[in-house]
């Protein structure tokens, strides 16, 4: 009988020991708190840039607003700069792609344009001059907005660019 005691106590004891160690670790424990990243990216390389491309240990259900250009993820504050303008090019940011509540790691795209300039005909000031003027003149002394590219033609006394016609008259023989 002795030995079914020991027995018995010794069985006690392990599911004492067990049960001891699992109050240790109630299931009505809070996890801790979920963190996720949210990343900031741009819709093209060159159209623009953004303060900062990520912003991590974000809470969830932290939101994530948008204001214009500027970007708030909880309390951090991000801004969309568009490119400088170019000879060709003028840049100008749009939109945010979304504004939301932090869920999951997530993507947010500041998105930015790009227009053409439009092109302007470049013009020039032609300026006319006879080499001696006891030789003669011109019936201009210079040309106007003749646009690049216009077409010059001589034909006897007369020089036309573009669409203005000059003359070149000679002086009269003082003979």
């Amino acid at each position: 009988m002795k030995k079914l005691w020991l027995c018995i106590l010794t069985i006690l004891c392990l599911c004492a020991t067990m049960a001891f160690a699992a109050c240790g670790k109630s299931s009505d424990a809070p996890e801790p708190p979920a963190t996720y990243t949210v990343t900031v990216a741009v819709n093209e390389q060159g159209y623009g840039t953004v303060s900062r491309t990520s912003v991590t240990g974000v809470a969830k259900d932290t939101a994530i607003t948008v204001n214009g250009a500027t970007l708030t993820i909880g309390t951090t504050v991000i801004t969309a700069t568009p490119a400088a303008e170019t000879e060709d090019y003028t840049y100008a940011f749009s939109n945010w792609s979304a504004a939301a509540t932090v869920t999951g790691n997530i993507t947010v795209t500041a998105n930015f344009t790009r227009t053409m300039k439009e092109i302007q005909p470049s013009t020039l000031t032609i300026p006319v001059s006879v080499n001696n003027a006891a030789y003669g003149s011109v019936s201009a002394t210079s040309i106007t907005d003749v646009e690049d590219g216009a077409a010059i033609t001589v034909s006897g006394n007369t020089v036309t660019i573009g669409n203005t016609v000059i003359t070149a008259t000679p002086a009269e023989d003082s003979d």
